[in-house]
């Protein structure tokens, strides 16, 4: 049943959604809901995501792993939602300003 359950979401039939957490200050840093394919790329240190956005389109993003973030992935299939929904939220609260300065 497992691997039903996971090759039916490597072919894009269940909805999902992949959380990144930043494990130092438990701040959610980016939220991806969608029909997704996840492949760990572990020489990288990346998750690829690819998720079908409408029938035969299909957009990719790379998600960088380090020693403080992690990930879970929760199958949404259960709800009611349009397979072809995509939604990618970055969190700008977690994002730190950085002011750039030239001396020349």
């Amino acid at each position: 049943m497992t691997w039903n359950v996971k090759r039916d979401a490597e072919n894009f039939n269940v909805t999902r959604r992949i959380t990144v957490i930043n494990s130092r200050s438990d701040k959610v840093i980016l939220e991806l809901i969608g029909n997704s394919s996840i492949y760990v790329d572990a020489e990288d240190n990346q998750l690829e995501v690819t998720s079908e956005i409408a029938e035969g389109q299909y957009k990719i993003d790379y998600i960088n792993l380090n020693d403080w973030t992690t990930y879970v992935v929760e199958d949404l299939s259960g709800a009611n939602v349009d397979k072809y929904h995509y939604e990618l939220n970055y969190l700008p609260e977690m994002l730190q300003q950085v002011t750039i300065t030239s001396n020349d």
